[in-house]
């Protein structure tokens, strides 16, 4: 137990290293993308990304996921689990570069066609990911985590800034999480070497575990996705400019301050499984952890959302103060059921 516990604070430091950093990035990054773009540009922005959240989380079949619960996962399962990635990603690609024209037109605006053809080109970049980063993750090591997440974080950074600085434009919203997609890709086999071969040899031992974690993303894509796609058909680019934005500093925030727990429930429940008892401690544990953090930073979010917004952003995001008081607190409810991981550690 000593070891795992140890394992476990070390992937805690690890993955809360990573989030302080990234955070960094992010705060400064959104305070200087808010001074350099107009709401209407996160607005537009946010539509196209919420249906291919939507599409990505519905194809999706989490074999990562998988091949961390497998008790003894062998070469042919990482290799089907690439091969049903790549598959995935090539037809979740195609999927919204041929929605692009019609989603276009129902919003009214031509400017997202040619968003979602480099949003069709990111998921399919993406979709290449080294499976056998679940190698790391089952052994309990997470500073592969800490270099992936900061990779392509500088990158994505350094390729949205410049662009926002060159143009003042949403483009730097669009190609930025390409370039650090890309980055993460490259970086990913450069951790562990992994040689892909196309197979399906495997495929009926991980969908049996993966598909009901599918089922529920379906639900899950529903009730937090959709809303951008529905707010985006009635209200103007600028008024849904100023949700996304309301989420982005709520997202950045309050969530990170609970995922370096969060991050490493999983792999750890995974080892605890055959231990009712010890599975039944630690959940407990750290369900009072997470929430002994989120409570009192989501309350005080929520009552210093107007200064936050108007030092951080400026004046003209005041209609953001609002969601981020009501994100806040929402987190906090959130935060009291927990139950995803120690249900997909067990199989149910």
């Amino acid at each position: 137990m000593t070891g795992t516990r140890g394992l476990l604070l070390k992937g805690v430091a690890w993955i809360g290293a990573a989030n302080v950093i990234v955070n960094m990035f992010g705060i400064v990054s959104t305070v200087i993308l808010a001074r350099l773009l107009a709401p209407e540009d996160f607005g537009l922005v946010a539509i196209a990304f919420a249906l291919l959240a939507i599409i990505a989380i519905i194809s999706e079949f989490s074999f990562a996921k998988a091949l961390v619960q497998h008790d003894d996962p062998q070469e042919a399962h990482y290799r089907t689990a690439w091969t049903m990635n790549v598959l995935r990603g090539f037809l979740v690609g195609a999927i919204i570069a041929a929605i692009a024209v019609p989603a276009a037109g129902l919003y009214g605006d031509e400017r997202l066609t040619d968003i979602f053809l480099v949003l069709a080109l990111t998921t399919i970049v993406g979709s290449l990911l080294n499976p056998k980063l679940a190698v790391f993750e089952r052994r309990l090591q997470f500073n592969q985590t800490f270099i992936l997440k900061l990779t392509g974080k500088i990158i994505g950074f350094a390729i949205t800034i410049g662009i926002a600085f060159a143009y003042r434009s949403y483009w730097a919203l669009v190609l930025g999480p390409l370039a650090a997609e890309s980055a993460i890709v490259i970086v990913s086999y450069i951790l562990y070497p992994f040689l892909p071969k196309p197979t399906f040899g495997e495929y009926r031992d991980l969908l049996s575990y993966s598909i009901w974690l599918t089922l529920g993303r379906w639900v899950q894509a529903l009730n937090w996705r959709s809303d951008p796609l529905v707010l985006g058909y009635f209200f103007s680019p600028e008024l849904l400019g100023m949700y996304a934005m309301g989420n982005r500093i709520t997202s950045k925030t309050i969530s990170e301050v609970t995922s370096p727990i969060e991050n490493i429930l999983f792999p750890a429940f995974a080892k605890l499984k055959g231990d009712a008892q010890r599975l039944r401690s630690g959940y407990l544990r750290s369900q009072g952890v997470l929430c002994l953090l989120c409570f009192p930073v989501g309350a005080g979010f929520a009552v210093l959302a107007p200064e936050i917004v108007f030092a951080a952003l400026g004046e003209k995001w005041a209609l953001a103060i609002p969601v981020v008081q009501v994100l806040a607190l929402v987190r906090m409810l959130q935060i009291t059921e927990n139950l995803n991981a120690v249900a997909m550690a067990t199989g149910h």
